[in-house]
């Protein structure tokens, strides 16, 4: 990759730089949902859910989970995080499995995603 004409550089530092924001956005939501106006609540839902968005999402933290019946021969592998049985109103025999993937396919971009992180956050500055 060669690059020319770089007339502006923004140095990654790890951080929340959205924490304050995103704290204050949470109470207004919480707010607004006290005093009953639902129509607040989902524009600062929005404003939440869209202001950082999925692009640095951490792909290996994501869960299979498959639900099978319960039998003293099933072995369980090094991928099983989490087992439980399911509970409802009648016993079901059946038990939740949570796994982790065995193989992650990250299509994003990171450098996209640290730019956009760090322009977003140039643009909030200005």
């Amino acid at each position: 990759m060669h690059l020319s004409n770089i007339s502006l550089a923004i140095e990654y530092s790890k951080d929340r730089p959205l924490k304050k924001f995103i704290d204050k956005m949470v109470e207004c939501r919480k707010e607004a949902d006290r005093n009953n106006q639902k129509d607040l609540v989902q524009i600062y839902k929005l404003v939440v859910n869209s202001s950082y968005g999925q692009l640095g999402m951490d792909m290996t933290k994501f869960r299979h989970v498959r639900y099978e019946p319960i039998d003293e021969k099933l072995t369980y592998g090094p991928l099983v995080v989490d087992l439980d049985p399911v509970r409802g109103e009648f016993d079901s025999r059946y038990i939740e499995i949570t796994c982790r993937k065995k193989r992650v396919t990250d299509k994003t971009a990171i450098h996209m995603s640290f730019f956009i992180l760090q322009n977003s956050k140039l643009h909030i500055l200005r």
